[in-house]
């Protein structure tokens, strides 16, 4: 009996730990996005740059033609125009990856009732 009981411990610490792993796993994985908003209007940013809604508040409309890929920014290198390859929101501070033109940028967002105002903080490789 004792034994049964020692398994049945041990089945159980199994799937708890498989469960626990899952859970890990799966928040790691999830895209985060991106959202800039104020009273009127809303843009929504993928984890790699990719603009996914530009919508206006007021009426609901979503500017932005979905049909075509499009990204939030871009850098131009020896004359080649390199998409963006990653970003992230710390605070009120945007980082952007261009991974292929070997640059990195930091933004400061400033948000007002009718606007948000970005401002190149920092930037860091040659363009």
């Amino acid at each position: 009996m004792n034994l049964k009981i020692r398994h049945l411990r041990a089945f159980l610490k199994t799937i708890i730990l498989s469960l626990f792993l899952i859970i890990i796993f799966c928040s790691s994985c999830s895209e985060k996005k991106i959202i800039l908003e104020n009273k009127y209007f809303l843009y929504e940013i993928d984890n790699l740059g990719n603009n996914i809604h530009f919508t206006d508040k007021t009426t609901g409309t979503d500017y932005l033609a979905n049909e075509k890929n499009s990204y939030c920014a871009s850098v131009v290198k020896g004359g080649k125009e390199y998409s963006i390859t990653g970003i992230s929101l710390s605070g009120s501070t945007l980082r952007l990856d261009f991974k292929d033109a070997e640059a990195t940028a930091k933004i400061k967002v400033r948000k007002g009732k009718d606007r948000i105002k970005f401002t190149v903080s920092e930037f860091k490789g040659e363009v």
